[in-house]
């Protein structure tokens, strides 16, 4: 099942990509311990395919 792309879905994804790097280079993490459990989150909240938000 595919989500359908709009721009209210690329602003999440970008604003997303945006705090992953402020909070990210701020505490001096790598952003992925960020990104992650949040894109699962957004997967989640859309509705995609389990195989694609398995963490």
């Amino acid at each position: 099942m595919l989500v359908e792309i709009t721009i209210q879905t690329i602003a999440i994804y970008a604003l997303t990509g945006i705090f992953a790097g402020l909070i990210g280079g701020m505490l001096g993490l790598g952003g992925g311990i960020i990104i992650v459990p949040v894109l699962h989150y957004i997967f989640t909240q859309q509705g995609g395919s389990e195989n694609y938000r398995v963490i």
